[in-house]
């Protein structure tokens, strides 16, 4: 049992150190020098390649709004970074809310609604680069809007916009954008 133990992280190592190399790497097209890619690499080269259509196609056929068109100066957008980076930082941001208190954020994701009987509750919800997993973040609109009226069916794409802060509902702490405002 100790050989296979042992044969096994040997070869993980091998398969780890086969996959680091030196030289150039490639982000979307770009050359990066070194073969080390930074945030600012990614958010430069999303900036570059970001001269998409207002509203693309997805792979189900529906419409989905492209988040670049959504403009503003936000401490934080969720929509620069891969699925991966994205969800980690949400993560981040629910597992540090204090980190985060009175940041603006955009992201983008799907809607979802849980309805409860005292008030409804609207998040925006991301899935991992697997989409095995998802976090969400609520959002509270800054108009009186009406739901269903006012809002777009559950599961559809959208941008939301808002300032991040916290609550606490029956003794637990719980995130959200106040003042947000949403686009599909």
């Amino acid at each position: 049992m100790k050989r296979i133990i042992i044969a096994m992280f040997v070869l993980v190592l091998l398969l780890f150190g086969s996959a680091c190399s030196k030289g150039t790497g490639n982000i979307a097209g770009g050359v990066v020098q070194g073969g080390t890619v930074t945030v600012k690499d990614l958010l430069d080269d999303a900036e570059s390649s970001s001269k998409a259509p207002a509203v693309s196609q997805s792979s189900h056929g529906e419409n989905e709004i492209d988040p670049a068109t959504v403009k503003g100066d936000f401490d934080i957008d969720l929509t620069r970074l891969s699925s991966t980076m994205t969800y980690t930082e949400v993560y981040n941001m629910i597992r540090f809310p204090e980190e985060y208190e009175g940041k603006t954020v955009k992201m983008c994701g799907r809607l979802n609604v849980y309805e409860d009987k005292a008030r409804n509750y609207f998040t925006c919800i991301i899935s991992d680069a697997t989409a095995c997993c998802a976090q969400g973040i609520e959002f509270v609109l800054s108009d009186d809007y009406v739901y269903p009226d006012d809002y777009p069916e559950p599961g559809t794409v959208i941008v939301v916009t808002g300032t991040y802060g916290t609550y606490e509902e029956d003794g637990l702490i719980y995130c959200q954008l106040v003042d947000a405002q949403i686009y599909c």
